[in-house]
């Protein structure tokens, strides 16, 4: 907050605070005797297009979930998420199949269902509570809990099939697919982020089913997911995954801006003066 973006920070705060009021995520309270609090604290992360340029800043709230207690503020915490290797089959189906690749990302994921167990957190900084409460009391699960993840997996499974998508690879439980008048649609989930699969017209039914369901913000064509980007070359059919922006800032992180230039496409950590020989794995063994 004492950077020179502070005032987008700022908007980002109010716009999580305002977030949290609209959902109802809590209820002041004063804490009951024999329970403990959890503590929060303000996560700040600003989101960059495919070229790197600061396109969102992001503040959240987020439970510190390792002061929890097991038996009290939470029990199962399970939660799958699609392997990359999925999305890598996804999308070569798609390239097969000449299907439409679509991305949608949940608004605000962990408060769109409430919580079945009580957790009292402390007050956060930025909030203002009257006296005589010394608490909140969540109604709604907040990112850091450790049942966030499972009871979020567990409310959009349940709405996924109730968009008639009602098969599930076996080894795969976050990819859904079915069968629609000869057309294969899929979707794949990550979190809060939904790879949809399929023809226009069964995509644009899926958006209209989440839309009606939660906040949803349309990312158009998959131009990025899990650290890669997603190249199209629809002329020639085919896709490509890159990791160029992950690169080029650990490029950056490790090598100082003036040693940048003596790193070449040929450049080889070995070196190069070394005899090299063909081995004889005979006389290895013998030996």
């Amino acid at each position: 907050m004492k950077s020179a973006d502070s005032a987008q920070w700022q908007e980002a705060i109010d716009a999580e605070l305002q977030s949290m009021h609209t959902n109802d995520v809590w209820t002041p309270q004063i804490l009951p005797t024999g329970r403990k609090l959890v503590t929060t604290k303000w996560v700040f992360r600003p989101k960059h297009d495919i070229h790197g340029k600061i396109i969102k800043y992001k503040a959240r709230l987020v439970a510190r979930g390792f002061e929890q207690i097991y038996g009290k503020d939470f029990d199962e915490t399970y939660s799958p998420v699609t392997r990359l290797s999925s999305l890598r089959l996804l999308f070569a189906l798609s390239m097969q199949f000449n299907l439409e690749l679509q991305q949608m990302d949940v608004e605000t994921t962990f408060l769109n269902f409430k919580l079945t167990e009580e957790v009292y957190i402390k007050i956060p900084q930025s909030v203002q509570i009257d006296n005589p409460y010394n608490c909140l009391k969540l109604n709604r699960a907040l990112y850091g809990l450790k049942q966030s993840p499972r009871a979020w997996y567990e409310d959009i499974y349940r709405n996924l099939f109730r968009v008639e998508t009602s098969n599930v690879c076996k080894n795969e439980n976050c990819l859904f697919f079915k069968h629609t008048n000869h057309n294969l649609i899929i979707i794949a989930l990550y979190v809060d982020d939904l790879i949809i699969a399929g023809t226009t017209t069964d995509v644009n039914e899926v958006k209209q089913f989440l839309n009606s369901r939660y906040v949803m913000k349309d990312l158009g064509h998959v131009h990025h997911i899990l650290g890669c980007e997603v190249v199209c070359d629809d002329t020639n059919n085919t896709l490509f995954l890159t990791q160029r922006r992950y690169i080029l800032s650990t490029v950056k992180r490790f090598l100082h801006t003036s040693e940048l230039h003596k790193v070449g496409l040929n450049a080889s950590p070995m070196e190069a003066s070394i005899p090299l020989r063909i081995d004889d794995t005979n006389e290895s063994t013998e030996n």
